[in-house]
């Protein structure tokens, strides 16, 4: 299924251009300060000044330029906010901070307000306070930074603040998309696909993740890519859902590898290419993706390309495993069940098919569970009935096979009708 929305606590980014003609290191430390740390969500920005993704920040140099420039004018919201975002990139610098940013905001700096509502919320360098972080993002926003409208939402459908309100974080969220935050259109198309106001909506999931790829928002590509792979909401499409996954592959988004590279795998939408589909695989895992390793490891064990290695390929699948891939959970049973490249050990193997299970892993569900089962070793069929009694489940042990209670919990616990 799609990527879950990712959570996140903006702090105010986006990228620093100036106007064609200034560059960084000019006598005038007001110029440099905006050159080198401004922010695009700061409603006193000068003309002409884009802003600057905070992790881009040249720390040591932006704090110079900012400390130089806030010497020269020492009640400048803009400048205390500005020194606040340089100084996020030194470590040790949590409480000076969070005393700009309090002076700035307490002084009616929007962006600043934003910002210290995100120092509340993530606790950086002082407890975390979710009220207080409400109270500040409820203040930017209202002042019409995009950002802290979507920090609001972020607020509401979590359970940060209590049970979640997910028509109130609908509303801001709206509110940030609206105002051209891009990343609130995904957020608003995972609410609607994942059914969190009720019945999953997929066309209205569609509707919002079209609008973040239109505004160049790959991982809004990626979750429209899924809609179309599987046809929710559209008739499947395969070209179109590896034009999205490309999107991704393009800025290096290791889960949109793995969904391209089995496209490509199969030839679906894509011409077949085997040897680019396990390029796909390898950079996926390689970068962090738990479903990529599982697809990497496979097709070392299986001899994808060149000859079958499975000395290479379990490890890749039991990091897989343990980075949450179910389908990797349910391929690392087997392994262990079957002693592939690892010590034969049931336990272990009914622990994994159970993981397997409760994630969906949709190849167990479909192969593996059934009263006929002739797919797993019978010590293995035991372990998995007596970890299910030993989780509570009231049924009788069938030695060496699956009763069809045991394979009606399995069935429960893997969400299966």
């Amino acid at each position: 299924m799609p990527l879950a929305n990712l959570l996140r606590s903006h702090i105010s980014t986006i990228s620093v251009l100036l106007l064609l003609g200034s560059t960084p290191g000019l006598a005038d430390a007001r110029t440099d300060c905006d050159a080198l740390a401004a922010s695009p969500f700061d409603p006193t920005l000068p003309q002409g000044v884009i802003g600057i993704p905070v992790d881009e920040i040249d720390g040591p140099k932006a704090v110079a330029a900012c400390e130089a420039a806030l010497a020269a004018s020492p009640t400048d919201a803009r400048l205390m906010f500005q020194l606040a975002r340089a100084l996020s990139r030194i470590e040790g610098t949590e409480a000076r901070e969070l005393e700009l940013n309090t002076k700035a905001a307490n002084a009616g700096h929007a962006a600043a307000m934003n910002n210290l509502g995100n120092i509340f919320n993530r606790g950086l360098g002082v407890e975390k306070n979710p009220q207080e972080a409400l109270k500040w993002f409820t203040k930017s926003a209202e002042l019409g930074v995009a950002v802290a409208a979507d920090n609001l939402g972020l607020l509401y459908e979590t359970d940060v603040l209590g049970p979640p309100d997910f028509k109130k974080a609908v509303e801001w969220y709206e509110k940030a998309a609206s105002a051209g935050y891009l990343p609130s259109n995904m957020s608003l198309g995972y609410l609607y696909e994942t059914g969190k106001l009720g019945q999953a909506d997929y066309d209205e999931a569609g509707r919002w993740y079209r609008k973040g790829v239109d505004g160049g928002d790959h991982y809004a590509a990626y979750n429209l890519g899924v809609l179309y792979e599987y046809g929710q909401s559209f008739e499947q499409d395969y070209g179109e859902a590896a034009k999205l996954y490309q999107m991704g592959v393009d800025k290096n988004y290791a889960p949109a590898m793995n969904n391209l590279g089995t496209l490509t795998e199969l030839g679906q939408g894509v011409p077949k290419d085997i040897a680019k589909a396990f390029d796909l695989f390898r950079r996926s895992a390689e970068g962090g993706d738990a479903e990529g390793m599982n697809s990497y490891g496979l097709s070392l064990v299986q001899g994808m390309v060149g000859a079958a290695n499975a000395k290479e390929g379990i490890p890749w699948i039991k990091r897989a495993a343990e980075a949450g891939s179910a389908r990797g959970a349910g391929n690392l049973a087997l392994a262990y069940m079957d002693g592939q490249e690892l010590p034969t050990d049931h336990v272990l193997a009914a622990q994994w098919f159970v993981k397997a299970v409760e994630g969906q892993a949709d190849f167990i569900l479909d192969r593996f569970i059934s009263t006929d089962n002739k797919n797993l070793r019978p010590e293995t069929m035991d372990a998995i009935q007596d970890l299910l009694i030993s989780k509570g489940a009231k049924f009788s042990k069938t030695p060496g096979a699956f009763s069809a209670e045991a394979v009606a919990e399995l069935k429960r616990l893997g969400g299966v009708e």
